[in-house]
């Protein structure tokens, strides 16, 4: 009888835990009568095990967590009600996971269906892992605007340009599995990294070996993300270290990350490479290179204008939208495009910078 029930309950399109916590009190009432014989066990165990399964459903199935909720959410996977996608990937996220990442994972008993609605249940989740027994998504936490600004000092004033620092999430095939899980892991130890800064070169380390993570995936737009992280990085080091070797090797970066994505796939990580592409050219470019790096910059901001318009499963933020458009009006000030600053453009050294 319990396992009839079972299989009748899967065509409800019950999940595979649902399933199992419905039959459970059943089996548990038929245990005392199959080897006691005493129907006044099946009694005991039936009033024992309803209270139980009451007030037991608010933890098993994750109701406790919610909007406070701060660690990376697992949630079910759409069109997968046996679970058995789900549970390979937590299997392989679990075995290539630090304890850290592993203690903070938790379990969500019920389908996401879009960004907008697991960032209403969750806003302070660091991160929800969802999407279907295909493709997975990786949702990051939403903070106020992402953007870290450096100065162009020019002869009479100091621009700031900005830099998009992090985007809402990725996507990937589940499949290859273990290279999926791999990589989702790789990502969630990067986020706890980020937030020290001591860690800076194991951050660093961590982001080279996933950038350059090899696998059989139907697309690989997912690898261009890391390669993002990584360029600013290097950007940084640039601007700080006055390097040319890290001005270099962020620009290549850039480079490679764009070189991830389809022309029209993921419209807001594109946009974010071809801004801070963009600025890393600004503030790397010398008195013999200058022109050639303004007109550069310039073409890759007015790309990425016109990619931060379009729409997506992550839509370009307004905020990206507007440092878009702010580092383009620098640009169009320093190329004399500008209105506002064509009066000044004799006054404007493109050469100068100075450390904010």
């Amino acid at each position: 009888m319990p396992v009839l029930l079972f299989f009748l309950l899967e065509l409800q399109n019950l999940t595979l835990s649902e399933r199992h916590y419905l039959v459970f009190p059943i089996v548990l009432v038929a245990v005392p009568y199959v080897f006691l014989k005493q129907k006044k066990w099946m009694v005991v165990a039936l009033l024992t095990s309803l209270p139980v399964m009451f007030f037991g459903v608010r933890f098993v199935f994750s109701l406790s967590v919610g909007p406070e909720s701060r660690g990376v959410l697992l949630s079910q996977l759409e069109n997968d009600s046996s679970e058995a996608h789900l549970l390979q990937l937590r299997e392989q996220i679990t075995r290539f996971s630090s304890e850290r990442v592993k203690n903070s994972l938790l379990r969500y008993f019920r389908v996401v269906h879009s960004e907008a609605e697991l960032r209403d249940i969750f806003p302070h989740s660091s991160a929800v892992i969802w999407g279907n027994k295909e493709q997975i998504r990786v949702s990051f936490e939403k903070k106020k605007p992402p953007l870290k600004h450096y100065r162009l000092q020019s002869s009479n004033q100091a621009m700031e340009l900005a830099v998009v620092e992090n985007i809402q999430g990725v996507e990937l095939s589940i499949k290859p599995v273990q290279q999926t899980g791999l990589f989702i892991a790789r990502i969630l130890e990067i986020l706890l990294l980020e937030k020290d800064s001591e860690n800076e070169k194991e951050l660093k380390a961590l982001l080279m070996k996933t950038s350059n993570h090899i696998s059989h995936w139907d697309a690989r737009s997912h690898l261009a993300f890391p390669w993002l992280k990584l360029s600013n990085i290097r950007l940084k080091e640039g601007y700080e270290l006055q390097k040319k070797g890290s001005w270099k090797r962020a620009l290549q970066g850039y480079t490679q990350a764009a070189a991830y994505l389809e022309p029209y796939a993921h419209p807001e990580l594109r946009a974010a490479i071809f801004n801070n592409k963009a600025v890393a050219l600004l503030l790397s470019q010398t008195p013999s290179n200058g022109d050639e790096r303004l007109q550069q910059a310039q073409l890759l901001l007015q790309k990425a204008r016109v990619i931060a318009g379009r729409p997506g499963l992550w839509s370009p933020p307004k905020y990206l939208k507007r440092a878009i458009r702010k580092n383009l009006r620098i640009v169009d000030a320093l190329s004399g495009n500008s209105k506002k600053y064509r009066r000044r453009k004799h006054g404007l050294r493109q050469g100068d910078r100075q450390s904010v």
